[in-house]
């Protein structure tokens, strides 16, 4: 906000996001064709294992994030910036931006990050179609969801069971990594109960450790 002040400082920001969204796209082709290797071929390593690598008969492309779900994550932003150049019939470095939104959406497809997927193609006809108003009212509905869901899952008063259902319903695999991630974030909370007024500070004291192994 301190940067970007009117109109013009917007469409700059949105034109260097939907250029990054392009540039890392075709990496994520070659990572979804030959696995990802990017992070092995320049540093040496990947930092994360082949585990969730192989997802919906597909690789999923990391390029040099720390896992697929973070480049999935990254590729929304540029697709959605792009959408919205599209909307208002910006060029992008001369370039028409409605192909560029579109093949932004593919490759936000491609990814085969569930979740994501479903994030993307719903958000990107709410940027394209809606007014500016609503656009705003849904963001801020979001951002309220995002505040509110620990404290509803702290008073018991949301379930995950229907959501994981769903997911089987689509991915068994999907709806066991689904349920992990639910079950993890149970574990958390409880850990935050314990100290929920201040809470428990920096140094991973809020971590959950195994007693024996210290892990």
């Amino acid at each position: 906000r301190a940067l970007h002040r009117d109109a013009r400082d917007v469409r700059r920001l949105f034109t260097a996001l939907t250029i990054a969204g392009v540039v890392y796209s075709f990496f994520g082709l070659i990572e979804m064709r030959l696995s990802p290797q990017f992070h092995n071929w320049v540093y040496g390593f990947i930092p994360t294992g082949f585990s969730t690598a192989w997802r919906l008969g597909g690789y999923r492309p990391m390029v040099f994030m720390p896992n697929g779900l973070a480049y999935s994550i990254f590729l929304v932003t540029p697709l959605l910036a792009g959408v919205a150049m599209a909307r208002v019939r910006a060029p992008v470095l001369g370039l028409p931006s409605t192909p560029i939104a579109v093949w932004l959406c593919g490759m936000v497809i491609a990814t085969r990050s569930l979740a994501v997927m479903v994030f993307g193609t719903l958000l990107a006809p709410v940027v394209a179609i809606l007014r500016p108003a609503w656009i705003a009212r849904i963001a801020v509905v979001m951002v309220m969801l995002v505040m509110t869901y620990p404290l509803l899952r702290l008073a018991n008063l949301v379930s995950w069971e229907p959501v994981v259902a769903i997911a089987e319903d689509i991915d068994k695999d999907r709806a066991r990594s689904l349920s992990g991630r639910f079950e993890v974030e149970g574990k958390l909370l409880d850990k935050a109960r314990e100290r929920f007024v201040f809470g428990w500070g920096g140094y991973s004291r809020n971590w959950v450790f195994d007693p024996e192994t210290g892990k």
